[in-house]
């Protein structure tokens, strides 16, 4: 450098690092199906330090509540990344059987039935509608899944007067 009076500085070279950038990605799932269940919630390991909005300091935690989860990854050199995941909570489906209780002869039939609109139905006797006939006597169940993979599971005795 010279400055307006002609002196001249020789300064040292100045080394910039760039430090490789921090992945913050949280895996886990985005819903419950019921406030019983839980999800953990994970970034990759690896990093100097982690702090969830929970106020843990690993890089995973486990939630059992819907909301709105972060977390700060700090590596060896001092840089920041941060991160969020929603999990929200999501009904099971209704699984409520409707149709008879009993058949009073062997040769009677009776349908068995869910509410309609579930993603999927699968029944202990293999059906996978959300209706079906039964003319025996027999406990008979349905898991009913919906959209978000939420699943109810029910069942009906029809006994045979």
């Amino acid at each position: 450098m010279t400055d307006a009076n002609n002196c001249t500085d020789v300064s040292e070279a100045i080394i910039v690092t760039v430090n490789p950038s921090l992945t913050c990605l949280i895996t886990g799932d985005d819903f419950l199906c019921d406030p019983r269940q839980s999800t953990p919630l994970c970034v990759p390991a690896g990093a100097a330090s982690y702090l969830w909005s929970t106020g843990a300091s690993t890089n995973c935690i486990t939630v059992n509540q819907a909301g709105i989860y972060s977390v700060t990854v700090t590596n060896s050199s001092g840089c920041e990344s941060v991160c969020s995941k929603t999990v929200t909570l999501n009904p099971n489906p209704v699984c409520l059987i409707t149709g008879d209780d009993f058949l009073c002869d062997p040769r009677q039939s009776t349908p068995l039935c869910v509410p309609a609109g579930a993603a999927s139905y699968l029944w202990s006797t293999g059906a996978t509608t959300n209706c079906i006939t039964v003319n025996s006597a027999g406990t008979y169940s349905v898991t009913v899944t919906n959209s978000s993979g939420c699943e109810s599971v029910c069942s009906k005795m029809v006994t045979l007067n």
